[in-house]
């Protein structure tokens, strides 16, 4: 059963085309790159909060990054 008709439950959509998924068999195929559903993929955000990943490095790591 299929949860999102947008993409297709692949999480990915053509940019061109927001409502054709961007991979599998009902691929767009415009050759157009891929981006993030905006229906139900979580990780829709293009730029992520980048303050969290150095946080992330710096909580494994023990080192500031520059």
């Amino acid at each position: 059963m299929l949860r999102c008709n947008a993409c297709r439950d692949t999480g990915w959509v053509c940019e061109i085309h927001p409502n054709r998924p961007w991979t599998g068999t009902h691929g767009c195929g415009c050759g157009a790159t891929g981006t993030p559903c905006p229906d139900c993929n979580e990780t829709s955000t293009r730029f992520p909060d980048v303050t969290k990943v150095y946080r992330s490095v710096i909580d494994v790591t023990g080192k500031k990054v520059n």
